[in-house]
């Protein structure tokens, strides 16, 4: 039997590397896939946790990072845990990018749409336009052909 045991800190300098100033975090997952699978969620103290009475074998594991960070490395590896085996592993995240890009992610429909809605408000009055002077311009050959025709009989008598 074996154990694989998983930790997740704060990346403060996302290096991928803890450093002794770094913390652990609370909120997070680890996880294991393989022969066995489950998972744990970090508390920031009981860590590294250890998925303890493995069978040998190979496995995935996995971090995912407390809600308002993002991981720092990969999110998961795959490890083959050999008899009596010990692997240790830490995951590492950093706080999310400001709000900002958070923004700039929101507004991007809002623009789409707005520009959507002005084309088509745009498009309604052009054609509204031109169908009032198509109207005019044949409203003014029937009264030039009336003038027309009306010269003609005058012309005729």
């Amino acid at each position: 039997m074996g154990q694989i045991c998983l930790s997740l800190f704060e990346d403060a300098n996302e290096n991928g590397l803890r450093d002794l100033d770094e913390p652990l975090l609370s909120g997070g997952t680890l996880s294991i896939e393989g022969l066995v699978s489950t998972s744990h969620i970090t508390d920031g103290i009981s860590e590294p946790f250890c998925f303890e009475n493995l069978q040998p074998g190979d496995y995935r594991v996995a971090a995912g990072p407390p809600e308002g960070y993002h991981l720092t490395g990969l999110a998961g590896v795959p490890v083959t845990l050999s008899e009596g085996g010990a692997i240790s592993l830490s995951f590492g995240a950093a706080p999310a990018p400001a709000t900002a890009e958070a923004e700039t992610a929101t507004s991007i429909p809002v623009l789409r749409s707005t520009f959507l809605a002005v084309g088509i408000i745009g498009g309604v009055v052009l054609l509204a336009t031109l169908g009032g002077i198509a109207v005019y311009v044949i409203a003014l050959r029937k009264r030039a052909e009336r003038a027309e025709g009306e010269q003609t009989s005058s012309s005729d008598s």
